[in-house]
């Protein structure tokens, strides 16, 4: 038997591989399984900034929790400048970042990728942001980007501290319960 992996590494499935000749015959085995699609969560944000950390913290928090197969959660900060290979080794990528818009203070929304980028290019609060996205820009040339979808909440804080804010806080387990969501929409 013999895994066949898909662009980004992934084992797609479980294949029996016969050589007659010249021709390669394959079939698919009775025993395959369902492919898994590898999930990142993933917090970006910045903790000094109060609410601006709100990422992380639901990555934090999210982390604690049993996860199905193939998924994790993981603090974008630390991940150093280079998202390249954490994207590269996901099907799916769930963002999770604050974002100004015309919207009550603590207002949880799926954002459009692109809105994500436009408001970034605004105003920069945190590096992390700035990365994951030359890293997904790349990815995206070479053919091979994940799914992300994008979980924002729009601020009330931004100042330097630590701590989100009670509003903030307070949005914690609706998000993770988005998130919860996106992971089962897949499964």
């Amino acid at each position: 038997m013999n895994w066949l992996r898909g662009a980004r590494g992934a084992p797609r499935d479980q294949r029996d591989l016969e050589v007659q000749g010249d021709l390669e015959i394959t079939s698919i085995s009775s025993d395959s399984k369902k492919a898994i699609v590898k999930t990142v969560v993933l917090g970006v944000g910045n903790i000094l900034l109060r609410d601006e950390g709100f990422g992380v913290f639901v990555a934090e928090e999210l982390a604690k929790m049993p996860l199905p197969e193939g998924v994790t959660a993981v603090d974008g900060s630390m991940v150093g400048r280079d998202f390249a290979p954490l994207l590269q080794e996901n099907d799916k990528v769930i963002l999770v970042n604050v974002q100004k818009r015309d919207l009550p203070p603590a207002t949880l929304f799926k954002s459009d990728l692109n809105q994500v980028k436009e408001s970034i290019s605004k105003k920069v609060t945190s590096l992390d942001q700035l990365a994951f996205f030359a890293a997904l820009d790349d990815l995206t040339f070479a053919g091979i980007p994940p799914q992300v979808v994008v979980i924002s909440l729009m601020p009330k804080v931004i100042d330097v501290g630590m701590g989100l804010s009670d509003e903030v806080k307070a949005c914690v387990p609706k998000a993770i319960e988005m998130i919860w969501q996106e992971i089962e929409a897949v499964r």
